[in-house]
């Protein structure tokens, strides 16, 4: 089963996150709603994950920092980040992107987008039927760089 983190300051956000995955079979879900937690105790909250789902508005330590951080740490640099942020100009998504982000999504969230967007990164979760879940297509992939 696939571990992912949800790191994000809105409690309402991250639980809409939350519901969203684990409607779609994910279970495996640890969330915060700091980046600072995750660079001050790794260990705790990076152990077995293997995708972060990751505002750029965050108190302290900016979600664009934190993934720039994990990405020169050589125990946590394989972990990819899907950044989902209410900021879209390009100059930010260029940053998240470069920092070490695999994905930008822009607030507020299609459900159906986030979830073919994790699925594309993690796979299926097992035991779902597969045509239920949405298909990320490539063409549309490219269409959102």
């Amino acid at each position: 089963m696939s571990k992912i983190l949800i790191v994000e300051d809105s409690n309402l956000v991250r639980l809409k996150i939350k519901s969203v995955l684990e409607t779609n079979g994910f279970k495996d879900i640890v969330e915060t709603n700091s980046a600072d937690l995750i660079v001050e105790k790794p260990y705790m909250y990076l152990q077995n994950v293997e995708l972060i789902i990751m505002d750029i508005s965050l108190p302290g330590i900016s979600g664009i920092e934190a993934a720039y951080w994990l990405k020169t740490n050589i125990n946590y640099s394989r972990i990819p980040v899907i950044f989902l942020s209410g900021t879209s100009d390009s100059i930010t998504v260029r940053n998240a992107l470069k920092a070490g982000g695999v994905d930008y999504i822009v607030k507020p969230f299609q459900e159906e987008d986030l979830i073919k967007r994790v699925i594309h990164i993690l796979g299926k979760p097992v035991n779902i039927p597969e045509d239920t879940y949405p298909i990320l297509e490539i063409d549309e992939a490219k269409k959102n760089y």
